[in-house]
């Protein structure tokens, strides 16, 4: 029996995509899969579908502050509460600190003055 073989991604042609990571995708990662509009995420590498997730959480913000939707971002949030570097918070030095997607995921403000709290700026932009 032959194995499996790994195919290319379909964004930049060179990186691999595992067999193990097309069919293991994550909670983290399934629970993403209607902002990104029904896209065949299986064919990105992890770099790629990490950028592609990005770019449609970024759409989604944009929509949320001007309006056009109400936050329903909590209906993304994984159930094992995993967060991804980059998409969910980044490092500053030894700190860690929450992006606007993270919060929009929470659905509250905790009133602590975090630098990225999406609900202060639609209340300022409103």
């Amino acid at each position: 029996m032959g194995e499996k073989e790994d195919v290319s991604c379909e964004v930049c042609k060179e990186k691999p995509v595992k067999v193990e990571v097309r069919q293991g995708l994550s909670d983290y990662w399934l629970k993403l899969l209607p902002l990104l509009k029904q896209q065949n995420i299986q064919s990105y590498c992890q770099l790629c579908l990490h950028d592609k997730v990005k770019y449609a959480i970024t759409e989604y913000e944009f929509k949320y502050f001007e309006g056009k939707i109400k936050n329903h971002a909590n209906d993304f949030a994984s159930n094992t509460g995993q967060l991804v570097e980059g998409i969910d918070y980044y490092q500053e030095g030894r700190f860690f600190v929450f992006t606007s997607w993270y919060h929009l995921k929470r659905g509250y403000c905790c009133g602590s003055g975090c630098r990225h709290c999406p609900y202060t700026k639609k209340k300022n932009n409103t």
